[in-house]
């Protein structure tokens, strides 16, 4: 899920929102949507472990270099229950399951 700009489409430029799509990354785009997150599971030394990173950082210019922003890894989840990950994991599925598919000729992927 990608953020929207003042006039209601993707904020980011064409060349980006191109590539993403040309490297088989889904796009999809759900009005009032405005978090900052991401999940992973992986391999971490040598144990899996279930992952969320979370926080008001945006990942534009400004906010990786002027601005004062929060990014925050919250802690590793191990074992049969992850209860931190899977709410995350099932609010980014509530969103990108209801959300706008963008395609090339849909740029700026307006709803």
């Amino acid at each position: 899920m990608i953020g929207t700009n003042a006039d209601g489409g993707i904020a980011m430029s064409q060349s980006v929102y191109n590539e993403m799509l040309d490297a088989g990354v889904a796009i999809r785009r759900q009005d009032k949507v405005h978090d900052k997150f991401f999940v992973a599971y992986g391999k971490y030394g040598s144990a899996y472990q279930y992952r969320v990173y979370t926080g008001s950082q945006n990942w534009t210019q400004d906010a990786l270099n002027e601005n004062d922003e929060i990014f925050v890894k919250m802690a590793p989840e191990s074992g049969t229950t992850h209860p931190l990950y899977d709410a995350y994991y099932t609010h980014f599925n509530d969103a990108y399951n209801y959300g706008v598919t963008c395609s090339k000729s849909s740029f700026p992927c307006r709803s």
